[in-house]
């Protein structure tokens, strides 16, 4: 009946050794204080991987023997020249950071038919087997231990010396990488090579790479190699993956380092070429300005000491159910005015058990596998608000980010609601899900003691059999209803019982647009014994918020401003029969076009079926309601309030 469209290819990163911290990091096991356990294996920390400061700048060279680029779509084609003019182009955006010293840089080519590895030679490739069908990966090579380099060692073993004291940095010596001999932490990385996919599998016709906005626009069906390798230098120089794939609610861009682009959207493609505040401020929490007084960590022209420039936020994340800290834990700051997401990170620390014989690792123990759940964030002069989410899928899942964050998700904790810090808790009040307390953050000033405790409602509504996203042709002002029997929430709560929001699943099929609808509401109305509509009161709602953005393959939350009177108000109609349903409600925009190169309106997710209980209905007219076999992914979070 209605067709649905869902655009976006996987941009992954990929590590030889496990790949988070403070920001976004990758990470790496750390041996280096290892505990041997009762079972013979190590119980290992895991620590952020970065280059070391003697390693900046980072060279990279062009693999030669792809001139020109591989491509199986035909034309255009690119040559190795433009390729790395753009290489360079990606370089630079992280390189001009005021307050990051990272420094990346093409420095010549390679002449490397076999396969690339741990050689010091850094390469940037067009080749397909080392991606496993993504449009590019980053993998990098890091110690996993502090380790005293010495001259003359072969750290590779492949009989070539790695070491020298001729050298105090890092230096290229017959196209290698030479290291000087001192100390060296764990997680540092030794050598980082890209491949940008160009070969058709089986899961994709491969991938042809353009360069510029009219190759662009000309040729959808490409992808923007400048894009791709400003994400995938991310991972270069240590960052992770990233939740923020809408800044705010009037700005549908997302960090350069959310993992996955929509390539059939030339405007999306452009938007992640540039850095947005996550990107900059990440990169910068690892490699700080001013934080040496010599080399690139000092201050030279042009710099901005990081300190001067941004704050602290900190604290730390709890597990509601079991009092453990939480690991992986998504927070973010966006702006109490405008809404716009201007940082995250991710909370805790974490430990695996490493078998020593095998190399292979395993969850450890509740307790020991999360020694804290600590975060920083780093942010401009600004007032905040301040909460967490989880990295369950939707739109980013634990895997996508880090070791660290997949231990999380192992260990059953990325289950919890999006949520804000408040003090409502210290005041002995209930939790409200959607109330935030402004934190404060600047140069020189530490918002301290910002912690948050994971929640978890109940849910009622379409929760099985994800199937995908509709619908594109449905008039501008139509209607997306689902209906929720109260007497259903009383047989779960009593009559104690608190509303915390409305989810509603929504998506866009170009990413450079939002999920903008005219309103979202929660309104009373009545259900006949077999799940069909009578009654709906569309001008006497409960709730309800106009030009309501949703959020891009996530559900997006409608809050009561109170959760227990929004309850007793849901009672008090019901014993009165003035009702016997709520019926969650999404309205598109009244007018068109929608926005995007495809024009489709903001779409819902859909379930297989209608979950027992409830019952899903479009209406192109607010009078007319036709019952869908599908289920729209709308959902209502409830709480008890009854004494324990």
């Amino acid at each position: 009946m209605k067709k649905t469209v869902l655009a976006s290819a996987l941009i992954a990163a990929l590590a030889f050794t496990p790949l988070a911290s403070a920001g976004g990091q990758l990470d790496e096991i750390d041996v280096t204080n290892a505990r041997t356990l009762p079972n013979g294996r190590l119980l290992v920390d895991l620590v952020g991987i970065r280059w070391d400061e003697r390693a900046i700048p980072v060279g990279y060279r062009i693999n030669s023997t792809q001139n020109p680029v591989p491509n199986p779509l035909g034309a255009p084609v690119l040559d190795l020249a433009q390729a790395r003019a753009a290489f360079q182009r990606s370089f630079d955006r992280w390189n001009a950071i005021p307050t990051s010293y990272i420094e990346l840089r093409v420095v010549g080519e390679v002449d490397n038919a076999g396969t690339p590895g741990f050689d010091f030679v850094n390469e940037l490739s067009f080749r397909s087997a080392e991606t496993f069908g993504a449009i590019a990966a980053s993998p990098s090579v890091s110690l996993i231990a502090d380790t005293t380099f010495v001259d003359g060692q072969d750290i590779n073993g492949d009989g070539i010396p790695d070491v020298s004291a001729a050298v105090t940095r890092v230096t290229e010596i017959n196209g290698r990488n030479v290291w000087p001999p001192g100390l060296y932490k764990a997680g540092t990385i030794l050598d980082n090579d890209v491949f940008f996919n160009t070969k058709p599998d089986g899961a994709n016709a491969g991938f042809r790479f353009t360069v510029g906005d009219a190759a662009l626009d000309a040729n959808p069906d490409s992808v923007d190699l400048e894009t791709v390798a400003t994400h995938e230098f991310g991972h270069s120089h240590g960052l992770s993956h990233v939740v923020t794939n809408n800044r705010g609610p009037r700005n549908p861009r997302g960090a350069v380092m959310f993992p996955s682009i929509n390539t059939a959207d030339p405007e999306s493609e452009r938007q992640q070429r540039t850095l947005d505040s996550d990107d900059v401020i990440t990169s910068a929490s690892i490699y700080q300005e001013g934080s040496g007084r010599r080399g690139p960590a000092a201050i030279q022209r042009g710099d901005v000491p990081f300190s001067l420039a941004y704050g602290k936020i900190s604290g730390t994340v709890t597990d509601g159910a079991s009092g453990l800290p939480v690991a992986g834990a998504a927070v973010f700051a966006e702006a109490l005015h405008g809404g716009d997401r201007v940082a995250t990170a991710y909370s805790g620390a974490a430990r695996v058990e490493l078998d020593p014989a095998s190399g292979g690792l395993f969850l450890a123990t509740p307790e020991e596998s999360f020694p804290n759940g600590d975060y920083t964030l780093f942010a401009p002069i600004g007032a905040y608000r301040v909460g967490i989410e989880a990295l369950d899928g939707a739109p980013v899942a634990a895997g996508q980010v880090n070791l660290k964050a997949t231990v999380s998700g192992a260990r059953g904790q990325q289950n919890f609601d999006r949520s804000f810090w408040n003090l409502n808790s210290r005041f002995g009040l209930p939790a409200a899900a959607g109330t935030a307390f402004p934190v404060f953050a600047g140069p020189g000033f530490e918002s301290r003691g910002i912690d948050l405790t994971t929640q978890r409602a109940a849910k009622f509504g379409q929760l099985a059999g994800r199937l995908s996203a509709g619908f594109t042709d449905l008039a501008p002002g139509s209607y997306y209803v689902v209906g929720f029997p109260v007497q259903d929430l009383i047989d779960a709560f009593g009559r104690d019982f608190a509303v915390q929001s409305a989810l509603f699943e929504t998506r866009v099929v170009d990413s450079s647009t939002l999920p903008a609808f005219n309103a979202a509401s929660i309104v009373p109305g009545r259900l006949a014994a077999d799940g069909s509509l009578v009654e709906i009161a569309l001008d006497r709602p409960l709730l309800t918020r106009r030009g309501f953005t949703g959020a891009d393959n996530d559900f997006a939350p409608l809050y009561p401003p109170s959760p227990t009177l929004l309850a007793k108000r849901v009672l008090s109609g019901f014993d009165r029969g003035e009702f016997d349903t709520l019926f969650l409600v999404l309205q598109l925009p009244t007018s068109g076009p929608f926005p995007g190169v495809n024009a489709f309106p903001p779409l819902v997710g859909l379930s297989s079926t209608n979950t027992a209980g409830t019952s899903s209905f479009f209406s192109e007219d607010g009078t007319t309601f036709t019952r869908v076999g599908l289920g729209f992914r709308f959902q209502l979070a409830v709480t008890s309030t009854a004494t324990p």
